[in-house]
């Protein structure tokens, strides 16, 4: 895919609900703005990506899940995985959660 394929999205301006497929990448250009994944949960109508790639986030099992429903590849890089309580979701847990995933980094 050629870079400016991609689309960057002001998710603070959308007034309307999003259906995703294919990729999502949530990288955010501020490296402290750790809950961005989280924050767009409620902008999403469906989401059906194949490909999740999350950087420098702290999520929720729960979220992780809706946004992973369909994923086949997953890459995390510096993301915390949360339980409801705040403890952190094992990595064999996390796992479960993904029955489609193919490969996880």
């Amino acid at each position: 895919m050629l870079l400016n394929d991609w689309k960057s999205i002001e998710m603070n301006k959308l007034s309307f609900k999003l259906w995703i497929t294919g990729t999502l990448r949530v990288l955010p250009e501020n490296v402290s703005n750790d809950y961005v994944a989280s924050s767009i949960i409620s902008k999403i109508y469906q989401c059906d990506v194949k490909r999740l790639a999350l950087r420098d986030q702290v999520i929720s099992l729960n979220e992780l899940s809706f946004l992973c429903s369909s994923v086949k590849d997953l890459e995390l890089y510096c993301v915390t995985v949360k339980n409801d309580d705040g403890t952190v979701v094992a990595f064999e847990k996390l796992v479960e959660q993904l029955p489609n995933a193919k490969e996880i980094r």
